[in-house]
This record gives C-alpha cells, sequence and structure tokens, in this order.
C-alpha cells in the first residue's frame, strides 16, 4: 500500500494485482498483461506510471493511450484524483488527426498525457522532440488491436514509436482482458 500519511492509503491491492506487480514493476523491456476484466489493470499502470515518474529524470513523461474518448475520460479523472496526491499533473487530449495549439501547450505541460491513438500518431508525427522525454507507453484496450483498420493502424504505430524510441529505453505495457494471441503480442 502506498500512503501519503500514516492513516489514509493511496491504493489498496486486490491479489491479482499483488501477484502482477513485481514483474511488471522489476522490467526492463515492454510487458503484455493479460488479466480478466475488472481484476485491477488499470491500477496496475497507475502504479507503473508513479514508478516510472518517480525513478525517472526531471521531465520523464509517461502517456496513457485510451482508444476511445469515453475511456480517455474516465481514465484521466481516476489518474487526475490519486497521481496529483504525489505531486504529478494529468492532462487528456483526444480527436482524430488535427492539432490544436493549446494541445500542444497542455502536452508539454503535463507529467502523464492521456491520448487516443489517433492523437498519439498525429502527435508523433509532428513533435518527435516532445518523444525523447516519455520512458513509458500504456496501451488500454489492447485488445483492440485486432480491430480492422483502426486496430491496424495501432499496430503499425506501436511498431513505429518501439523502433524511433528504442534508445530512450522506452517500455510498453500493453494491457488487455481478453487478447487470445498474448505471447505473440508481447514478442
Amino acid at each position: 500500500i502506498l500512503t501519503t500519511d500514516k492513516h489514509k492509503p493511496i491504493y489498496e491491492l486486490w491479489k491479482s494485482q499483488v501477484e502482477a506487480l513485481p514483474s511488471i514493476l522489476t522490467a526492463k523491456d515492454s510487458v503484455a498483461l493479460q488479466m480478466p476484466t475488472s481484476a485491477g489493470k488499470t491500477r496496475i499502470a497507475e502504479i507503473k506510471i508513479i514508478q516510472t515518474l518517480a525513478l525517472g529524470e526531471q521531465g520523464t513523461k509517461c502517456i496513457y493511450v485510451a482508444p476511445y474518448k469515453s475511456l480517455a475520460v474516465q481514465v484521466e479523472e481516476t489518474l487526475s484524483y490519486y497521481l496529483s496526491k504525489v505531486g504529478f499533473r494529468v492532462t487528456s487530449i483526444f480527436g482524430s488527426y488535427e492539432s490544436i495549439d493549446f494541445e500542444d501547450v497542455l502536452a508539454e505541460n503535463s507529467d502523464v498525457l492521456v491520448i487516443t491513438p489517433e492523437k498519439l500518431d498525429y502527435l508523433f508525427r509532428q513533435n518527435k522532440g516532445f518523444f525523447e522525454q516519455v520512458k513509458l507507453i500504456v496501451i488500454d484496450e489492447g485488445h483492440l488491436i485486432d480491430n480492422g483498420v483502426r486496430g491496424l493502424r495501432l499496430e503499425m504505430l506501436l511498431n513505429r514509436l518501439s523502433r524511433s524510441l528504442a534508445k530512450n529505453n522506452l517500455q510498453i505495457l500493453f494491457i488487455s482482458a481478453v487478447v487470445p494471441n498474448i505471447i505473440e503480442i508481447a514478442t
């Protein structure tokens, strides 16, 4: 349990989370995590984000990729609630491939960016320098990689990010409840 004071824990962990966390927190490479729905995958991602930010250099950033705007809003609220207690700023930007200068400022001034795949793709193509500070990308609902054209775009984006940012020690945490080919994804 992580705490801010003696009496009020930030996190209380379930058995499934306690079992998964050691391998997630000690991994040097990217990780694929498959757990049933409501088993605590998002909480594991939150803790991995805190670890990455706390142990990273000044300016380290994390990205949380949510496939839908509604999920991105929910994730931003949850991450903001917990991470603000330990001093980290969470922002979300979503939409498709258009840019708004204000969104660029938001991205630069946040520690954790919650983003849709399309906006991540746009940001990567338009501002590769931003990604020099990114040390962790969480892919939520990873099974959607098998979702037609949109899934193919996400898979290609992940490949481009992995290759381009390998020298930055980028980790990807791929989480899903139902992906049938988790070993292939992990490879």
